[in-house]
């Protein structure tokens, strides 16, 4: 929901404050996912859009759509987000839909990938051991 720059700014305000051991999950679209569902014309993927907004019925509609639903000003690939994320020192790893290797961050999703949509889950994570209280 934010352009590119303030984006960056937003996520090396997270790693600054995130502790060691501490990981950050973060869920979006996926460009990727987007640009392949429209040069495979997924049928999957346009329903899945059709479903969601109504009215979509070209591929062209589906990924302008996509591009600009929810208020997205800056659609990120895995490259770009780990291009923001790794120069602040945080591990990166991409995971599955509802799924982590940390308990507490399974589960959050709602827009199922098996159902069409473009998501990717990053998992950040600052390396060190976790704060004892």
């Amino acid at each position: 929901h934010l352009p590119f720059q303030a984006g960056k700014r937003l996520l090396a305000e997270c790693a600054r404050v995130l502790k060691p051991g501490g990981t950050i999950r973060l869920a979006t679209p996926d460009l990727t996912g987007l640009a392949r569902a429209y040069l495979d014309r997924s049928e999957r993927s346009l329903a899945w859009y059709r479903k969601q907004f109504g009215g979509i019925t070209t591929y062209a509609q589906m990924f302008n759509t996509g591009m600009r639903a929810w208020g997205h000003q800056f659609l990120y690939d895995e490259e770009a987000l780990r291009s923001v994320l790794e120069p602040q020192g945080l591990e990166v790893s991409r995971v599955g839909y509802n799924e982590s290797p940390d308990p507490e961050l399974r589960g959050l999703e709602f827009r199922d990938t098996a159902e069409g949509a473009q998501s990717m889950y990053i998992e950040a994570r600052r390396p060190g051991a976790a704060a004892v209280n």
